[in-house]
């Protein structure tokens, strides 16, 4: 199965269900489903080939998750670029990746690219998110030429070397491992999921795809100076049922102000450190290494320089 079927069957089953939410801002199964569609065909009209690249210089926002559902449609792999990159290890990502085509919005995105100069970007077609007519009547799918063992997405990691290396995730790939942890942690159509990880890092496959596949609710969340104020304030607001905790995160005497949200019986963590260190860091639930070494076999693609 392709990654973007696991919207286009919630869409057709649960249209008006809301799939992502980040604050107010939030889109509807139904709705994610025709804007990626959408994308897929300004893709496909300004010449995009199978398995052309797209680097996202995007925040974090439904509409982003819009144009990775987008780019693969269009048969092509989508790359999330880390906004909080120097440029030198921008550049780097961008050559390595050699895209067709790349999406920004705002002036954060068109900074990026000015940063970058005439070098990697020099011959590759820039979107503008805010200039996309997300209204257009024409919201039909494409036919996808993709099988599941072609790649979904590219991710760099820091490389051996210092120099960023990609990693190939295929469709494959990601829906092994969401298939395996949305059954052995009880995912359902009634769960709200928070996505905290940014888009770049390997286990927010598991909060988007993961999220899609159940038919939950994914609830979107940024990265903040203040971090844990923030979690509490999107812990009161989006009244999650699955909350995944990362080692570290909830030390006793740093985040007592969260236990009144945590301690609630309606939200289960359902992925946390190993079971030695919750007396050193006062950490609850199951293990995280679960869910960690549950990734490494079922994630993992080849860790193949792009380009």
């Amino acid at each position: 199965m392709l990654l973007q079927e696991f919207l286009t069957r919630q869409a057709s089953d649960h249209p008006i269900a809301p799939a992502v939410r980040m604050g107010p801002e939030y889109l509807e199964y139904g709705e994610l489903d025709r804007v990626s569609n959408r994308i897929a065909r300004l893709l496909h009209h300004l010449g995009a080939k199978r398995h052309d690249r797209v680097c996202l210089f995007l925040p974090k926002s439904p509409l982003t998750v819009a144009a990775m559902l987008g780019t693969l449609k269009a048969d092509c792999i989508y790359v999330p670029m880390d906004l909080a990159s120097p440029p030198l290890r921008m550049g780097k990502i961008v050559a390595a990746a050699d895209p067709a085509f790349a999406f920004v919005k705002g002036d954060m995105g068109s900074k990026h690219v000015e940063a970058l100069g005439d070098g990697p970007l020099r011959d590759v077609e820039i979107i503008s998110v805010d200039d996309i007519d997300l209204t257009a009547s024409d919201s039909d799918p494409l036919v996808y030429r993709n099988s599941a063992d072609d790649p979904a997405h590219i991710l760099f990691t820091s490389g051996s070397t210092g120099d960023p290396k990609g990693v190939v995730v295929t469709h494959r790939n990601v829906a092994s491992f969401v298939e395996w942890a949305t059954a052995y942690f009880g995912i359902a159509e009634s769960d709200k999921l928070s996505g905290h990880p940014p888009f770049h890092f390997d286990l927010s496959t598991f909060d988007i795809y993961g999220t899609f596949l159940a038919g939950a609710e994914l609830h979107l969340g940024v990265r903040h100076r203040r971090r844990l104020l923030g979690q509490q304030e999107l812990l009161q607001r989006s009244h999650f049922r699955r909350r995944r905790w990362l080692p570290g995160c909830r030390r006793v005497q740093r985040v007592q102000s969260l236990d009144q949200h945590v301690e609630n019986p309606k939200v289960r963590c359902v992925a946390e450190p190993r079971q030695e260190q919750l007396d050193q860091h006062g950490l609850l639930g199951r293990r995280w290494s679960q869910l960690r070494d549950g990734l490494r076999e079922h994630q993992c693609g080849p860790r193949l320089p792009c380009g």
